[in-house]
């Protein structure tokens, strides 16, 4: 009997917490503990991908589109700039691959460690450390986030976290551009669907800033010229 009152009075307690709180305090700790699950519209895993010549044939000083890591250091929200623009190849930062978690950044293939990267535009090559397959999300301009796993080659010296060659890239349909704001990027993944995603937006300087967006541009442009000659002299 009195196992059974306390069983009473226990329930009871519970339900005036619940009535005090409200019930998604007390009674749905899952939304703590439950895992995102989003739409992997592409996997290059087992397609084979190689760049025989990859190239940067931009500057890729600016970006147009935001991604996140899937797995990304608990004090950042795990976001890198990425430069769609001229060139061939998906290339990637060293900083932004270690800068994923040990317990889920993806291996690391150094077969074709020491290949090539030529900077069409400032002159110069730089070696790839290896290639990994790099799981990343996107937010289409419909809000909807979606996962893609490319095949990238990791580059110890990049300006952008990512730089996507357009050159060769059958994913990418078309770039269009209007109203002020950053490019629009239309995508068409296959049985995955369609989508389109950009708008990154460029921010205007403030009337006191000095240093205009040409004189920012000369500045990378002279930074990457030394990183790519002393690398090309190694």
């Amino acid at each position: 009997m009195r196992g059974e009152r306390a069983g009473q009075e226990s329930r009871a307690r519970v339900w005036a917490i619940k009535e005090i709180f409200g019930s998604a305090l007390c009674f749905q700790p899952w939304r703590r503990t439950q895992t995102l699950r989003l739409r992997t519209v592409l996997d290059e895993t087992h397609r084979s991908i190689h760049y025989m010549e990859p190239e940067i044939a931009s500057m890729a000083t600016r970006p147009n589109l935001l991604g996140y890591l899937e797995h990304h250091a608990p004090d950042t929200d795990g976001s890198f700039s990425v430069c769609i623009a001229g060139g061939h190849g998906v290339i990637i930062s060293q900083k932004l691959y270690e800068s994923i978690p040990a317990e889920h950044r993806p291996a690391l293939d150094t077969g074709v460690a020491g290949q090539a990267v030529e900077f069409t535009v400032m002159g110069g090559t730089q070696e790839i450390i290896g290639t990994t397959l790099l799981p990343w999300i996107l937010t289409t301009t419909s809000g909807e986030r979606i996962r893609l796993v490319l095949h990238a080659l990791v580059l110890p010296k990049l300006f952008m976290g990512m730089f996507i060659g357009n050159g060769g890239l059958s994913w990418l349909k078309s770039e269009s551009w209007g109203g002020g704001r950053g490019p629009q990027f239309s995508f068409d993944f296959g049985q995955s669907g369609k989508c389109t995603a950009g708008d990154l937006g460029l921010r205007q300087p403030h009337e006191d800033e000095t240093l205009t967006s040409s004189s920012q541009d000369r500045k990378h442009l002279q930074q990457m010229i030394h990183s790519s000659r002393v690398y090309k002299q190694q």
